[in-house]
């Protein structure tokens, strides 16, 4: 299988399989739109940190049903792990792909792991990479039908832990979570060491995916009385602050790097010139837009 590794730097992004069949400087994405020409389909992995999901799919013509993730996320699990951060457990809200999930398996050491999303073809592709982390071959993992499959008959059978037919790796307990945040949440029980995790698609003017992103998924956070740590822009800072305040959360602001931004994505929202950026709190050097990647954390009072 074709992979889309991006450097633990961030500076660097191959695509192949052992030869090299394209690669960029300074990607802008975990899949740069300049490696487009080289992907053929859906069918590859990404990969950071040695840490491996499945590229977001096609659900109908060209639309996918969730973005791939963002350098944002990439961002917030180098400076989990580089900052020590450990959880028992650990909720990857909008988890997409399921990458923040995956890496924390791998990296944070929890005993559990929740993914939770509105679309159950996220939550399978999830379930997916997390099998990717198991010691079997990708030929014994079961596939990416079956696992959508036996998850929806759990959703409607409400066995939430019915997942025996499609996990083939023990390392943690997995659970899921289907809709929308924090409704979906009512009811749920969070273990004495929680975290959760999310980097929303959301930079002003540039991909407005989820505007609200912010404000919900830090109520869930404060519902569960559990800390949230954001991967975002610095574009972003101001409503994650504003999250925090109206959901009386306190604020931190953990790590920042500067990063490219990237304003190739279509069909997401108004896009703003590159001056309304720039007063946002976009940097230009050398006629290309920079951004930083921000980690921030809020943590309830």
């Amino acid at each position: 299988m074709l992979n889309v590794s991006t450097s633990y730097d961030l500076s660097r992004q191959i695509f192949g399989n052992g030869d090299i069949i394209d690669e960029v400087q300074n990607p802008t994405t975990s899949v740069d739109p300049r490696l487009e020409e080289s992907l053929r389909d859906d069918n590859y992995f990404i990969v950071f940190d040695d840490v491996p999901v499945l590229a977001s799919q096609k659900v109908q013509g060209d639309k996918y049903a969730f973005p791939n993730p963002t350098l944002n996320h990439l961002f917030l699990a180098r400076t989990l792990k580089e900052q020590g951060i450990q959880a028992q457990e650990v909720i990857d809200l909008g988890c997409g792909t399921g990458f923040l999930g995956c890496y924390s398996a791998r990296h944070l050491g929890p005993r559990k792991i929740t993914f939770a999303d509105i679309h159950p073809l996220a939550i399978a592709q999830a379930v997916f990479s997390y099998n990717l982390g198991s010691e079997q071959s990708i030929e014994d993992i079961p596939g990416l039908r079956k696992i959508a499959v036996n998850l929806i008959a759990a959703i409607n059978s409400g066995k939430r832990k019915s997942l025996d037919d499609i996990l083939v790796r023990r390392d943690q307990d997995i659970d899921f979570v289907l809709g929308p945040a924090p409704l979906s949440f009512e009811g749920y029980e969070p273990g004495d060491d929680t975290v959760v995790l999310s980097a929303p698609m959301f930079i002003p003017g540039v991909c407005d995916v989820f505007p609200k992103a912010y404000i919900f998924f830090a109520e869930t956070a404060a519902d569960l009385g559990k800390p949230i740590y954001f991967g975002h822009s610095n574009l972003s800072t101001p409503l994650v602050r504003d999250a925090a305040q109206r959901k009386g959360m306190q604020y931190e602001q953990l790590n920042q790097e500067r990063g490219p931004l990237i304003t190739e994505y279509t069909g997401v929202g108004t896009q703003l010139s590159r001056g309304e950026l720039l007063r946002l709190g976009a940097e230009e050097k050398e006629g290309n837009l920079y951004h930083e990647l921000t980690v921030s954390r809020l943590s309830p009072q």
